[in-house]
């Protein structure tokens, strides 16, 4: 199983919804997307003559305000798609909001489609970095949960607002783009949509672009980094390698931008935390480290029912599952999974 996210199924949609609705459009359509959505889409658009309409806030009630404007009887343009990269798609005016109906219809009929000729959906997203690029977008975030989190989190957003930051190290950044700067900010639900902070950075090596982008969540305490990685298009025989490159340098590019996030709160996170869930919070992880450790120690006990109860009792700050959660940090350090290091 391949497991596709937010923003690979956006891209697949948006070519297929061109692919097929392009022909008979009597008007032309246009395309919606969120600032944090895949400029994958861009791309698509861009090579088969869509206008997309690309930067707006996060928060779908943006999408379905362009629509409105798009169905106003003297528009010029027909609404073609819609989409976000939290798992949100819309086609034809029937509601303003996402809805998993469209997404699941579209996906279903292009599988069937694409079953005919011995292919699959993941196939056929390849053949869309083929032809108009790979675009690796990945999400992280710190989170910080207690009394104390929403201030810490709000320190970094202020202070990266504030610092005239010019470089992370070797990605040096062109552009910062805040939307605050955007007027007017319309309420205060508005003024939290557009707490966005984006930094452009110089394409390096092969890259096409770069950016990261940088929001406190509305909801839960924690601060969200999306990050992507475009490339110009490519044969599907040299996929792989664009792929593992840009891997290479997405995660130089999220140790070194988080880093930095974390200084600010005062915070010294090591290496090996990349390596564990990133949904785990801070206080976690970092906790992780200090008992570590005690995992020695447990490796001397002779009954193995014993160990394994050990491990579970260390682990259950981190909930359910917790050996998966921090098993890549650990085996980083010692070269074998807890599992296999406890005989377990």
């Amino acid at each position: 199983m391949e497991y596709l996210n937010g923003n690979e199924i956006g891209a697949i949609l948006t070519r297929y919804v061109i692919e097929k609705r392009k022909p008979s459009l009597r008007k032309a359509g246009v395309i919606v997307k969120t600032t944090v959505t895949t400029n994958l889409a861009t791309e698509i658009c861009k090579a088969n003559g869509i206008r997309i309409i690309g930067e707006l806030p996060i928060g779908f009630k943006y999408i379905g305000e362009e629509m409105n404007m798009l169905e106003k009887p003297e528009s010029n343009e027909v609404f073609l798609f819609g989409l976000e990269e939290s798992h949100g798609y819309i086609s034809g005016s029937y509601s303003h909001d996402k809805d998993a109906t469209v997404g699941a219809l579209w996906l279903s009929e292009l599988a069937s489609e694409l079953k005919k000729e011995g292919k699959t959906l993941v196939n056929y997203l390849n053949d869309t970095y083929s032809k108009y690029g790979f675009f690796r977008n990945y999400l992280t975030e710190i989170r910080i949960l207690g009394a104390e989190g929403m201030t810490l989190i709000r320190k970094i957003q202020d202070t990266m607002r504030k610092q005239v930051l010019r470089e992370f190290m070797q990605f040096k950044v062109d552009k910062i783009e805040d939307f605050w700067d955007r007027k007017p900010i319309l309420s205060e639900t508005d003024k939290v949509s557009k707490d966005v902070l984006i930094y452009h950075i110089k394409p390096i090596d092969e890259l096409v672009s770069c950016k990261v982008t940088l929001r406190p969540s509305g909801t839960e305490p924690k601060i969200k980094m999306y990050f992507e990685l475009g490339n110009k298009p490519c044969n599907l025989d040299s996929l792989s390698l664009v792929k593992e490159k840009t891997e290479k340098l997405l995660k130089d590019l999220e140790k070194i931008f988080m880093k930095h996030c974390y200084k600010i709160i005062g915070v010294d996170f090591p290496d090996r935390g990349f390596l564990i869930f990133w949904q785990v919070p801070m206080k976690d992880k970092l906790k992780y480290f200090e008992i570590e450790p005690q995992i020695e120690e447990i490796k001397e006990e002779s009954d193995s029912t014993i160990r394994l109860k050990k491990i579970n009792e260390l682990l259950k700050f981190l909930g359910t599952d917790p050996i998966t959660k921090v098993n890549k940090a650990f085996q980083e350090k010692y070269k074998v999974s807890i599992t296999d290091f406890l005989n377990i």
